[in-house]
């Protein structure tokens, strides 16, 4: 099959992909009321057929997610140009500030000291060697910042066997960016995690989830009444176990599973005291270093009445922890980022113009 063949099979693919998750998400809606009712009934009385099947679209939901930003990546790496026979090395890359910072070339430095601020400042030096900064627009400064971590995915995908040297075009009069590294950026960037942009952490959030499920064990669903002023709200979590923070791939759910109860709540303490400090970040965010991503509720308090349950959103997605498990919220805050998801995605199938 053609380039342009290939292109419209993954087209279809990610229709395909998108009616199947409305369907499973609306037939996951009819099994989890029946289980959270029961589960949450005085006296329970679970129907097993139910309860699995309950589970068994909530994994369907995940992978299904997974699968379509997986698609999405190889029909991006297509209209890019890789060869067909790269395509089953395509697959999606957060482009993290470790990713960056391992891919970085720099000859006044050694990078494996650095942290991603400093490394910027690196970046600027180097750059401003070139041209001034001032005359440089804001989004190829960061197009140039990202370049080698780009150039070296889609030398991985046999786009581009050219090594990214930062360098200046004249006769342009901006930074000497190849077209495939700048459709790169346009296509990819909503799933980035990094100190330019961490619009993909809700999605990484989900896709760690699905790796768990796919390579570990079972993230399952546990039901929750959470108390709240003048009422009560159900809640369905993917739940994992705080032993299994060993089993996550790295990255910001691992760190959460894997950090103390006690740890956490100082965290969430120090956010709700400096609440009101502009760009404040407490010692968990310093370590991401992707920027404000943890958030309270401004109503409601991020410990439960009881203190044993902490609440609180990272990129908008509800998480709460115990002493024993950290829980994901598999309702509202999962349907919100498939909602974003088919927003982007529907947006950047839509490109066909680069500067």
């Amino acid at each position: 099959m053609n380039t342009p063949g290939l292109i419209k099979e993954f087209e279809r693919n990610i229709s395909y992909q998108f009616e199947k998750i409305e369907i499973l998400y609306r037939a996951r809606e009819e099994t989890n009321i029946t289980y959270l009712n029961e589960t949450l009934a005085p006296i329970q009385n679970i129907d097993k057929h139910n309860a699995t099947l309950n589970q068994a679209y909530s994994d369907a939901l995940l992978n299904s997610l997974s699968s379509l930003i997986d698609y999405y990546c190889i029909l991006c790496m297509l209209k890019i140009g890789i060869p067909h026979s790269k395509i089953r090395k395509v697959q999606y890359r957060s482009i993290s500030n470790k990713f960056i910072l391992d891919k970085f070339k720099s000859t006044s430095t050694n990078k494996k000291i650095l942290n991603i601020q400093d490394l910027k400042g690196v970046y600027d030096s180097e750059l401003s060697k070139i041209h001034a900064l001032t005359n440089i627009n804001a989004r190829d400064y960061w197009i140039g910042f990202l370049g080698s971590a780009i150039s070296s995915s889609l030398h991985e995908y046999g786009a581009s066997a050219k090594e990214f040297v930062l360098g200046y075009d004249v006769q342009e009069e901006r930074l000497d960016l190849s077209l495939d590294i700048k459709k790169y950026f346009s296509y990819m960037h909503p799933f980035f995690c990094n100190i330019y942009s961490n619009a993909g952490v809700k999605h990484s959030i989900y896709i760690d989830v699905n790796n768990f499920l796919k390579h570990n064990a079972v993230p399952y669903i546990t039901p929750h009444i959470e108390s709240f002023e003048g009422e009560k709200r159900i809640y369905s979590y993917f739940e994992i176990k705080n032993e299994h923070h060993l089993l996550l791939k790295d990255g910001i759910l691992r760190d959460i599973v894997g950090t103390d109860f006690e740890e956490l709540k100082i965290n969430l303490d120090s956010r709700h005291r400096n609440r009101n400090s502009s760009g404040y970040l407490c010692d968990l965010e310093k370590t991401w270093g992707l920027g404000n991503i943890l958030t309270l509720d401004p109503i409601n308090d991020h410990i439960s009445k009881d203190n044993k349950t902490l609440y609180f959103f990272i990129d908008k997605v509800l998480i709460a922890k115990n002493n024993e498990a950290t829980l994901i919220d598999a309702g509202d805050s999962l349907l919100m980022v498939l909602r974003i998801l088919k927003r982007e995605i529907d947006t950047g199938m839509g490109y066909e113009y680069f500067d």
